[in-house]
């Protein structure tokens, strides 16, 4: 339980420490994905996630330097923003009522996880977002007391089988990604909307995930800021944790698709220096989602579907889940 509580410590001593006197524009959010949201209750069954995003420009004058130095980011008239992620996620096979899960089903496993987010934005077009995340998965993440407590909570079956998760691994994880926008002005019988698509492409190394990933995305609204979509746990489609709210009252409808190649995923492949639960891993996996962003004053409120496609071998069926999220400027 200690292991819970400390990287929220540091989010908030991250926070203390980084933010000006004034900060308008830092955003505070959180993100809810549960596979209850979609119908189901399996596999990936849980993620949970807690950020702070600064000020437009109020970063470490490090950040400038390493963003100079990316390949491919053309370093002049960038806006830069860091941040932190504090995220957690859980995992279960279908059937968690047998003490002894089916080997062939997906693991239990958890993992808790902070990470450190810099967003690059050239003009409203382009934006490359690197993140390093630094954690554990494993029984000291925490998932079956929070599991536990929650089923307890709403009075459901609690799983029988968190004795066979993964055992804990220190977590260490690079994700980079690049995207870009175009938008359109329409005209519509009732009022002029704009819509935007956009593409997405990126990747991840280190022992929790490794993959490259290749996806798109499209937004209709009367006014669309330049925030890229709605958030999301990675390695989902995910827009920004901040949101340009362009009127008092906004709103937009959005829909993505993405398809990764997938080297290494600890949650199906098992630890990586002991033994443990796994199951063979599909090497290409493909994922859809759609919902609708309702924004007003300061906040930004999300509800999406996500569809993703089958990610072991002898899984029954795809994922699906919901995801919500709430964003607050300060």
């Amino acid at each position: 339980m200690r292991t819970l509580l400390a990287l929220p410590v540091i989010l908030i001593s991250f926070v203390l420490v980084s933010s000006p006197a004034h900060t308008e524009s830092a955003t505070y959010g959180v993100l809810v994905e549960n596979d209850t949201l979609g119908g189901t209750d399996r596999n990936y069954t849980n993620g949970f996630a807690l950020s702070y995003m600064g000020a437009e420009d109020n970063v470490w004058p490090i950040m400038r330097t390493l963003a100079s130095k990316v390949p491919y980011v053309d370093s002049d008239n960038l806006s830069l923003r860091q941040g932190l992620v504090f995220s957690h996620a859980m995992y279960t096979p279908q059937d968690i009522s047998t003490p002894t899960p089916d080997p062939n089903d997906h693991p239990y496993a958890s993992s808790l996880k902070l990470g450190f987010l810099v967003n690059a934005r050239k003009g409203d077009h382009t934006l490359s977002t690197a993140m390093l995340d630094i954690g554990i998965v494993g029984p000291s993440a925490q998932g079956e007391w929070l599991q536990d407590n929650v089923h307890n909570l709403i009075n459901v079956q609690r799983p029988k089988g968190w004795d066979h998760q993964l055992h804990d691994e220190p977590i260490l994880n690079l994700t980079f990604e690049r995207k870009h926008a175009w938008r359109h002005d329409l005209e519509t019988p009732i009022s002029p909307m704009q819509w935007e698509w956009g593409s997405s492409m990126g990747g991840a190394v280190g022992n929790e995930r490794t993959y490259a990933s290749l996806g798109g995305y499209a937004r209709i609204g009367p006014q669309l800021g330049r925030d890229f979509g709605p958030p999301r746990v990675r390695p989902g489609l995910s827009g920004t944790a901040v949101f340009d709210n362009p009127s008092d009252v906004n709103w937009y409808l959005f829909a993505g698709l993405e398809g990764r190649a997938v080297a290494r995923d600890i949650y199906l492949d098992g630890n990586s220096f002991r033994d443990s639960a796994s199951v063979d891993k599909k090497p290409f996996l493909g994922e859809a989602q759609a919902g609708v962003v309702v924004q007003f004053g300061q906040a930004q409120v999300s509800l999406g579907y996500v569809w993703r496609s089958k990610t072991f071998k002898g899984q029954q069926e795809a994922h699906q889940f919901g995801a919500i999220s709430l964003l607050l400027k300060r």
